[in-house]
């Protein structure tokens, strides 16, 4: 009698262990993989704003890494104005040329400064009259944490879209970020010849070329130019506009990755101080998206 029993117990202790190990198995194939939390906005603008520095002035600009692993800045042509130059050549004909650009980043931890990087970059395309400018970093081992995104829905950005615009505006690189909504589309601004997006976010000077970003997803949809010392209203180069300057003078792909990569050649074949963006009959630059 006692065999039996210690048989059957025997029995349900090995069931046990049975259906023990399936369900300690069942939850380890069923257990969702860890994963990294997703980068916020403020973390993703920190890891890929620069300020610019050339002769002795300050702006911003933004890292954008193509597939190819070159790193591109965009930014204000009126941040890097003066390392221009018009070379008369023996024929009396003119030639601009333009120097070497220095672009630094910060290195933050818990949002504490732990030192800098400074990268030289040359310019490839250049519009006074867009205020738009792109430059390369040189450095082709330096590679950036992060890169900018782009706002490419087919309409603008809805009116009253919440933002966020970073800066880097002194020698020290510490990046300021402000936030406010967009509060109109195809603004005109007096003595600027084209349009802009109007927003309540606020700036300060040094502050042209910083990107202004969606705050839900980080998603550039404009350039930091404009902003007057008394009132509420600040001022973008939006998206829109970009892009059409930069289809116009083959420098698209860097805000779209579906979009060819040319080689230095090809690039080459169009000048750096690149031609006026398509102009509508009103004066205004013609937008590749409709608000």
């Amino acid at each position: 009698m006692r065999s039996l029993c210690s048989l059957f117990l025997a029995v349900v202790f090995a069931a046990f262990l049975t259906v023990l190990t399936l369900v300690v198995c069942e939850s380890t194939i069923n257990k969702p993989p860890i994963t990294q939390p997703p980068i916020s906005v403020a973390d993703q603008l920190h890891a890929c704003v620069v300020s610019i520095k050339f002769d002795g002035s300050w702006g911003s600009g933004a890292f954008r890494v193509t597939r190819d692993g070159q790193v591109w800045v965009w930014t204000c042509g009126h941040i890097i104005n003066e390392a221009r130059h018009e070379v008369t050549n023996a024929d009396g004909t003119e030639t601009v040329t333009f120097d070497h650009v220095l672009v630094r980043r910060v290195l933050t931890h818990d949002g504490v400064c732990t030192g800098t990087v400074d990268l030289m970059t040359e310019v490839i395309r250049f519009s006074n009259e867009q205020d738009l400018a792109l430059l390369r970093v040189i450095d082709k081992n330096f590679k950036p944490p992060q890169s900018m995104r782009f706002y490419m829905e087919p309409r603008a950005p809805p009116i009253g879209s919440h933002l966020m615009h970073a800066g880097a505006p002194d020698e020290d690189s510490r990046l300021i970020l402000t936030t406010g909504i967009l509060v109109q589309h195809h603004s005109l601004v007096p003595h600027f010849p084209l349009f802009y997006d109007m927003m309540t976010v606020p700036i300060i000077p040094g502050c042209s070329g910083g990107p202004v970003v969606m705050a839900n997803d980080g998603r550039c949809v404009g350039i930091f130019v404009i902003y007057r010392r008394t009132g509420t209203w600040t001022w973008m180069v939006p998206v829109r506009r970009m892009h059409t300057w930069a289809l116009d003078n083959g420098i698209a792909f860097t805000m779209d990755d579906n979009l060819p990569i040319p080689t230095d050649t090809e690039l080459s074949r169009q000048p750096v101080e690149a031609r006026p963006c398509h102009m509508d009959e009103g004066g205004a630059a013609h937008p590749t998206f409709h608000p």
